[in-house]
C-alpha cells in the first residue's frame, strides 16, 4: 500500500515510469497522482473499494453462470452504476476533481478516463482482457472475449456503444461532415491513459491561472512517461509562467532537439525569443 507522503508518491511513479507500459500498475499509479493533492489522506478506503468491486463483479459474473464478454459487461454495469452509481459528471464536466481518482470513488463521479481507469483495474484483476481506447474527445473500454467485443462508455453508464453513438461524438468533435476512421480506434497503453489523465487536471490548471500547481502537475506525470518529449514544452511554458525564465529557456531547448517536427520548433524557438525579450 502507498504510504502518502511526496517523496515516497514521486519515487512510486518514478519506479512505475522505469516499467513497460503493460507492467505499470494503472490504478496505484493514478491513486499516486491524486495523493499528491491530498497530503496525508489515508489511502486505505480507497484500496478497500477497488478490492470490494472486484470480488462483487466477480460475484455477479458467477451469478449469471455465464463468462463471454458480453456477460462481463452486464457484470459490470450491475456493480458499477446499478449498486454504486459510478456515472459521467456532464452536470460539472470542467470540475478539476473529475480527473482526481480519489474524488471519483468519493463521489462516484468523474470523466471518462478516470472512470474507465477502475473498470480497467477490475477487469485485469479478474484477469478479463480489457482495453482503453482512445476515440477523439471520449475515452471508452473494450472488453474482449468469446469472439464478442463490446465497446462501452463508462461515463455514460458503461453503456455499449454502436457507430450512431459514436459517429455523433466524432462531429461534435471533428465538425458536422467528419465520418468514422478506423484510425479512431488506437488502444491506449497504461501510461497513455495516466498521461491522458493527468492532462485534463493540467489543463483546468492553466484554465485557473495556477500556473505553479499546473507546473507541479507536469513534473508528476514526466515520473511516469519519462520520454515523452511533449512534456518538456508544457513545462517549458509553465516554467516561464513560474519566472524560471532559465529552467524554461533550457526545458525548450531540449524539446526542440528531440520533436521531430519542424514547426513545432519553430514555435519554441519564438517563445524562446519572447523569454530573451522579457529578460532584457
Amino acid at each position: 500500500m502507498l504510504k502518502n507522503n511526496k517523496t515516497d508518491l514521486l519515487a512510486f511513479l518514478t519506479q512505475q515510469g522505469q516499467k513497460p507500459a503493460a507492467e505499470i500498475a494503472l490504478f496505484e499509479s493514478a491513486l499516486a497522482f491524486s495523493a499528491l493533492r491530498h497530503p496525508n489522506r489515508s489511502l486505505a478506503p480507497y484500496y478497500l473499494e477497488i478490492e470490494r468491486l472486484c470480488k462483487d463483479t466477480h460475484n455477479m459474473l458467477a451469478h449469471q453462470g455465464a463468462d463471454h464478454a458480453e456477460a462481463k459487461l452486464i457484470a459490470l454495469q450491475t456493480v458499477f452504476v446499478e449498486d454504486n452509481n459510478y456515472h459521467g459528471n456532464a452536470a460539472n464536466y470542467d470540475l478539476i476533481d473529475n480527473a482526481d481518482i480519489c474524488y471519483v470513488i468519493d463521489n462516484t463521479t468523474g470523466l471518462p478516463v478516470a472512470l474507465s481507469i477502475l473498470y480497467l483495474e477490475v477487469c485485469e484483476r479478474l484477469n478479463w482482457h480489457a482495453e482503453g481506447i482512445n476515440f477523439p474527445g471520449h475515452f471508452l473500454v473494450r472488453l474482449s472475449g468469446n469472439g464478442q467485443q463490446p465497446l462501452f462508455d463508462p461515463f455514460n453508464l458503461a453503456r455499449t456503444t454502436g457507430a450512431a453513438e459514436l459517429r455523433e461524438i466524432i462531429k461534435h468533435v471533428k465538425g458536422p461532415h467528419a465520418e468514422l476512421d478506423q484510425s479512431y480506434y488506437q488502444v491506449a497503453d497504461k501510461r497513455e491513459i495516466l498521461v491522458r489523465l493527468q492532462n485534463n487536471i493540467k489543463k483546468r490548471q492553466i484554465a485557473a491561472e495556477d500556473y505553479e500547481a499546473a507546473l507541479e502537475t507536469v513534473i508528476a506525470t514526466e515520473k511516469i512517461a519519462p520520454n515523452e518529449y511533449k512534456l518538456l514544452l508544457d513545462k517549458g511554458v509553465l516554467l516561464a509562467k513560474n519566472t524560471q525564465s532559465r529552467e524554461a529557456i533550457e526545458t525548450l531547448e531540449r524539446y526542440i532537439n528531440l520533436t521531430p517536427y519542424e514547426h513545432d520548433r519553430q514555435d519554441a524557438l519564438m517563445f524562446i525569443e519572447q523569454i530573451h525579450q522579457e529578460l532584457i
